[in-house]
This record gives structure tokens, sequence and C-alpha cells, in this order.
């Protein structure tokens, strides 16, 4: 190494130290600590000025891509209404009977009225099915292969 680039690194070192310490003058010697604690302090402002950036720009895209999702989330409240409209009003005892009944469980995890009325509605459609294909003591054989394919 040459004397100029030795020169270059000192005043490099210097000029680092300063920043971290705030430049006070008549101070010759810092703790190492300090400076440590210095270049901590500057990395965990830096990488916090990030997040709110990072933040701020999540926020805008959110923002631009919830205009978009507030006309569809309000067509989908407006359907899930009117398919409740549609359903028979049967109270939830009643249902959670019936669905005990029919041997399915009474509540699944996070489930509403709703959607175990419409549960209890699809078991009921299906055990319909079920006992069409049944004939007496024989079973049809026709609608089995039906039913089958």
């Amino acid at each position: 190494m040459s004397l100029d680039s030795l020169k270059a690194l000192k005043e490099k070192l210097r000029a680092e130290k300063e920043a971290l310490t705030g430049g006070k003058p008549g101070e010759k010697y810092h703790r190492k600590a300090e400076l440590e604690a210095a270049k901590l302090q500057r990395i965990r402002d830096e990488e916090e000025e990030e997040r709110r950036k990072k933040a701020n720009l999540e926020l805008k895209r959110k923002q631009e891509a919830g205009l978009l999702e507030d006309e569809s989330a309000k067509k989908a409240k407006t359907e899930h209404k009117e398919q409740e409209q549609l359903l028979p009003d049967i109270p939830e005892p009643e249902v959670i009977r019936r669905l005990r009944a029919l041997g399915h469980p009474a509540t699944l995890f996070a489930e509403d009225h709703v959607s175990r009325l419409r549960r209890f509605l699809k078991a009921e459609k299906e055990l319909a099915v079920e006992d069409e294909t049944m004939g007496g003591q024989q079973e049809n054989v026709m609608l089995g292969l039906k039913k089958q394919a």
C-alpha cells in the first residue's frame, strides 16, 4: 500500500467517526462501544425509513386494488343476500337436529347458520337421490349404472 492510499483510508475513517459521533469538537478519542452503538443506531434508522417507504407503497397498492375490489365485494355481498332470501327459514336448533339425524356434524369450524343451512339442504338432496335408486327389495340396475357413470 502506498502512503497516499493510507492517508485516504485514515481520512475516510476519521470522517466516518465524525459522522457517527456527531463531530463533537475537542474529543480526540472515542470508545469503540460508543462508535458501535452509533453505527447500530444509524443502521436501525435506515431500516426504519425503508420499512416506512415499503408500508406506504403497499398502502398505495392496496388502495388502488381496493377500489377495484370494492365493486366486486359489493356485488358478491348483494348476491349472498339474495341467496339467503331464497333459503327456507328453518330455526337453527332444528337444522342442527336434522343434521345429526342424517349423520353429519352439527357444526363445522366457524360455520354460521346460513352455511349450516346450505350444508343441510345439500345433504338432504344427496339423501333423496340415493333413495330414488332403491326399488323395493331389488335395486334398479339401470339407475345404478347411470349413477356410476
